[in-house]
């Protein structure tokens, strides 16, 4: 098991958190697949309807490549502000 933990940076869900294991990832598009479904839920459950529905318009991507993210146990930031998109 290999545990990271990845941030939202967005102006409206910034700060949170998921921690994931990695050895059951491949791409970082499973990556914030699962990051937004748990922050789904966790809008689901506090029957924040509309922030439930603002997650979906979400646009994250990620900074690293999944060998950076296997390698360090620094938090990993997705965002959605920025222009400066590194492939997969």
């Amino acid at each position: 098991m290999k545990l990271r933990t990845f941030q939202i940076s967005s102006t409206l869900m910034w700060g949170w958190r998921s921690i994931l294991d990695i050895d059951e990832i491949t791409t970082i598009d499973n990556i914030i697949y699962n990051v937004k479904l748990k922050l789904k839920h966790y809008f689901k459950d506090a029957n924040l309807k509309e922030l439930e529905t603002a997650t979906d318009i979400l646009q994250l991507h990620c900074h690293q490549n999944m060998n950076y993210i296997r390698n360090n146990e620094e938090i990993i930031y997705l965002c959605d502000h920025c222009h400066n998109i590194i492939a997969n």
